[in-house]
């Protein structure tokens, strides 16, 4: 019985391990497009600041 609690235990803790990692690569990857849509705009708005406001990008 005390094998079978530990395994169970060993494939919890994997279990959190996996969601965890997955939320922090959500965080990471919705940083990433945030930060990547800022530049974006940026550089749109430096260009683009003669002909069209940045704001009619979205």
């Amino acid at each position: 019985m005390v094998v079978v609690v530990e395994e169970m235990m060993m494939l919890l803790v994997l279990v959190v391990i996996v969601l965890m990692i997955m939320v922090v690569v959500k965080v990471v990857v919705k940083v990433m497009v945030v930060v990547v849509m800022m530049v974006f705009v940026m550089i749109n708005g430096r260009s683009a600041c003669n002909r069209s406001l940045p704001g009619k990008n979205f």
